[in-house]
């Protein structure tokens, strides 16, 4: 189980380093704002956002990790089956 989990960590790690485009509403009034008055308020709604996005960036990261773990596992194990079936077939071994 432990293996599990350090293959999901590499993957969410993996993942999170991919930047990616985060395009919200919010966000963008918020840099506008900012950038027209960069006023205290304007920076703290700012830094909010940014805070938002990283939190989407975190679970989009956490989700993909998911997905990577998941088919890599299914290909690994897809690839054993077909490696003991074959090695039964050259042996002999099947039951009819």
């Amino acid at each position: 189980m432990s293996h599990l989990l350090v293959a999901y960590v590499c993957a969410v790690i993996l993942a999170y380093l991919v930047p990616e485009q985060i395009d919200r509403r919010d966000y963008a009034r918020a840099v506008v704002a900012y950038t027209q008055n960069p006023t205290q308020e304007n920076e703290v709604a700012l830094r909010r956002e940014r805070r938002v996005n990283d939190r989407i960036h975190l679970r989009d990261s956490a989700v993909l990790g998911l997905v990577l773990v998941a088919v890599g596992y299914g290909i690994w194990s897809g690839r054993r089956f077909v490696t003991r079936l074959a090695h039964r077939i050259r042996s002999g071994d099947l039951r009819q």
